[in-house]
């Protein structure tokens, strides 16, 4: 994602909306969250989102 919203992402790929990007890339979205979080809050991250690695 590189921070890039998902209808700019979408709109790049040739389509009109978001519903095919979620449907592709939709398994991505546990993971880039918690590299987000854990970028942010590490300590937030590794307490409460171990989860999701």
């Amino acid at each position: 994602m590189n921070g890039a919203s998902l209808m700019v992402a979408a709109r790049v790929l040739g389509h009109a909306d978001t519903k095919m990007v979620e449907s592709h890339y939709g398994h991505l979205h546990d993971r880039y969250l918690l590299q987000e979080v854990a970028s942010k809050a590490p300590s937030y991250a590794s307490e409460h989102l171990a989860a999701l690695a």
